[in-house]
């Protein structure tokens, strides 16, 4: 029977691969979205850990509302916001933090970075992943170093950017107290330290302390932020209810639990769509099917005559038929399985994340591939009953005499 079926395939190699192809672009999709999602959810989750679970981010509101009315921005996250924070019963440590946009300058050679200014010694409370990969953290009052993260000292390309003992110069513009008018601030830092490769915020930024930032920033104890260390992942929740309590719409408090829901939910709204469309192209691929296997019936009554005349009965004829459509489905199944790994491993090094070029490569799971070749097989079989069912049915009699 399976002889009969693969040499009816073969007969008709253009209709069959035709069939077959649009089988495989269907599972092709749908392997390729499953991987991509499950990857980039993978990559966002490892970003979001290098942050530590009990950290929350606490930033001025960019916008104060009351209902619909727009009141202005939020309030400075000050000194006084900090204590208030930092007397929070399941609070353990309060860090302020203030970040800009700087150019920075080394051996010629220039880009763009974002400069975080902080508590240095209390880094590995925000990012408990964090190491030193040479040098040493600058202590509290050093306000000619800066520590640079691992992709701002090592770029793409093979040459260091800049290492421990280095100067470099860094440049920003700042908006004047006095009629709003932009200066230029250039000033000269040494490297003292220079991190492991951690997450892309870490990588992709230089770090000063916050009397560096002041006299450089001028923030004068104003900062854009705090990262509030709580005593535990358990106490995020009632921690952040009561700065909100404290502060209402003026403070925007964030955790990486929150912002990870956030991004999960709109990649697998994508997710949702694309498989929606393969979906359709399964469909597509059904019809097709059935259109091959019912021209087949046409063009095979003699044939199916003969088989029942020399004993073949209505199920073994309808058994030829169901495994054409099976083995359609098997291997559209099969191609459809390694076209979609290679496809998404493809898309995966074309689209790359962030300054560094970093990739977030597919994941599959054997779970998810064998269902979806078996949904392969299963769909094609259901749509060869018809063609299967109609053609157990012709009479031999009347079949034999069809020229």
């Amino acid at each position: 029977m399976m002889e009969l079926a693969w040499r009816a395939l073969k007969e008709r190699r253009v209709r069959s691969a035709l069939t077959i192809l649009m089988v495989m672009i269907a599972v092709t999709l749908i392997v390729s979205v499953q991987g991509l999602n499950a990857g980039f959810g993978a990559f966002i989750d490892e970003q979001l850990e290098t942050l530590g679970a009990n950290v929350l981010v606490v930033s001025k509101s960019p916008i104060l509302r009351h209902g619909a009315r727009i009141l202005g921005t939020g309030m400075e996250v000050d000194e006084r916001v900090v204590n208030t924070v930092k007397a929070i019963p399941e609070v353990r440590d309060v860090v302020p933090y203030v970040n800009r946009v700087a150019s920075v300058t080394s051996k010629g050679l220039m880009r763009e970075v974002v400069m975080i200014g902080t508590d240095l010694t209390k880094l590995r409370l925000v990012y408990p992943a964090l190491k030193v990969k040479d040098g040493a953290i600058p202590h509290v009052g050093d306000v000619n170093s800066v520590v640079l993260g691992h992709g701002v000292a090592n770029p793409p390309g093979g040459q260091p950017f800049a290492k421990v003992g280095d100067m470099v110069m860094i440049e920003l513009v700042t908006i004047g107290q006095v009629g709003g008018h932009p200066t230029i601030v250039k000033r000269p830092f040494q490297v003292k330290a220079v991190l492991e490769p951690v997450s892309l915020v870490v990588d992709d930024a230089i770090f000063i302390t916050m009397k560096a930032a002041d006299t450089l920033f001028k923030v004068s104890d104003k900062y854009d932020g705090l990262y509030v260390i709580t005593k535990g992942p358990e106490f995020n929740e009632k921690v952040e209810a009561d700065i909100k309590r404290a502060y209402g719409d003026a403070l925007y408090v964030t955790s990486p639990k929150a912002v990870a829901q956030v991004v999960h939910s709109i990649r697998q709204g994508f997710a949702n769509l694309f498989i929606s469309v393969a979906a359709v192209s399964m469909v597509v691929a059904s019809v097709g099917i059935v259109a091959s296997l019912y021209t087949s019936v046409l063009e095979r009554t003699k044939e199916i005559g003969l088989l029942k005349a020399i004993g073949f009965t209505d199920g073994n004829v309808c058994k030829l038929f169901l495994l054409e459509a099976i083995m359609i489905g098997i291997i559209g199944g099969t191609l459809g399985i390694a076209s979609g790994i290679l496809f998404a491993n493809a898309i995966s090094d074309l689209v790359r994340i962030g300054p560094e070029a970093i990739s977030a490569p597919p994941l599959f799971t054997a779970q998810d591939l064998i269902l979806t070749w078996i949904s392969a097989a299963v769909i094609s079989a259901l749509a060869g009953l018809y063609p299967a069912y109609r053609a157990s049915k012709l009479d031999p009699v009347v079949a034999l005499r069809r020229e």
